[in-house]
Order: structure tokens, then C-alpha cells, then sequence
């Protein structure tokens, strides 16, 4: 990752807009729309560092992309750069978030609603995995990430094992695994 003080400047204004739109457009989850924005769109991540940006983000607590917007703000713009790229991030879907709130409490029950919904959650799951491979072409193609992510998703997807204590073991093993490679 570029060192802040190597980074270009952005201001807390192009970060807040920013991440409002992302918020904005993201319907069924903002994690398409903040890789097209930060890799494609604005260029302030490469494939590579974002890619490791939102991997510390899901090793924090809290929303993972929550995460990455204070990175991402405060790498750019310090302080006021982290809180007005979260601010952008929070501040429109909570107000769209009570006004469909509104809306389905009295409309929910109708069918077409509810056909209305199920597509549009297919079509968030094309999204994530959509962008998922793009990531994944851009990623060094190595063995043990492959192994890694195989043993991590049997884990949890199929063994139904606890997120905690496979991430408390998965995450030093696949750190220690990719350091001793180097």
C-alpha cells in the first residue's frame, strides 16, 4: 500500500460524495460498488491494495466496509477525511433505510412485493460473486491462497464450524504459510 504521505490528496468532500454514492447504489451491498469505485472509477486503490484493504477490514471489528471507508478516508485525508467517508456511507441509507421501512409496513404483504424482492436478492448475489472473480484475476495465483480459501469455506460453509475460532486459527496459519513462501 502507498505510504498517506505518498498518497495524493483527497478532499473530505470527494470522499463523503463518494462513498454516498456508493452507499446509494448499492442495493443488496455496497461491495461491488466500492470496488468499481475505489479500483476503477477514482483509481485511489490498486486491485492489488484493495484487495488487502478489505481483507484487514474483515479481520476488524464491525462492518467491513465500514472499515474500509475509515481506511480508506484517513489514508487520504486524516481524520476528517475517515469521518466524512463513513458519514457518506451511513448517513443516506439510514434515511432511505426508514422510509422503505415506512413503505413495506404497508405494503410488504402484497406478492408482487415480495416477487419484487426475491429477484432483486439473486441479483445482489450475482453482483458480489461478479465482483469476487474480478478480484480473484487479479490476485497472485498460488497454491496456498487456494488452499486456504478451500479449508476456510469447508470450515464454515459446510462444517458449520464457529467464524471465530476458524478465523482465530485460520488467520496465523495462512499469514505464517504466505511469509515463510517469501
Amino acid at each position: 500500500m502507498v505510504a498517506p504521505a505518498e498518497a495524493a490528496r483527497v478532499s473530505p468532500w470527494q470522499l463523503y460524495v463518494a462513498f454516498s454514492r456508493m452507499s446509494l447504489g448499492g442495493f443488496g451491498g455496497v461491495f461491488p460498488m466500492v470496488y468499481r469505485t475505489l479500483v476503477e472509477r477514482t483509481r485511489w486503490l490498486n486491485h492489488t491494495d484493495f484487495a488487502a484493504t478489505w481483507a484487514f477490514g474483515q479481520m476488524l471489528p464491525g462492518s467491513v466496509v465500514n472499515n474500509v471507508a475509515t481506511m480508506v478516508g484517513y489514508r487520504y485525508a486524516g481524520a476528517r477525511g475517515a469521518i466524512a467517508a463513513v458519514l457518506g456511507l451511513i448517513m443516506w441509507p439510514v434515511l432511505v433505510l426508514l422510509a422503505v421501512g415506512t413503505a413495506y409496513a404497508t405494503v410488504g404483504d402484497l406478492a408482487p412485493v415480495r416477487r419484487a424482492l426475491t429477484g432483486m436478492s439473486a441479483a445482489a448475489v450475482g453482483l458480489s460473486m461478479a465482483t469476487g472473480i474480478k478480484m480473484l484475476r487479479n490476485l497472485p495465483r498460488r497454491w496456498r491462497h487456494f488452499a486456504i480459501a478451500a479449508c476456510v469455506f469447508i470450515a464454515i460453509g459446510l462444517l458449520r464450524l464457529p467464524f471465530l475460532g476458524v478465523f482465530i486459527i485460520a488467520a496465523p496459519v495462512s499469514v505464517w504459510l504466505i511469509w515463510r513462501a517469501r
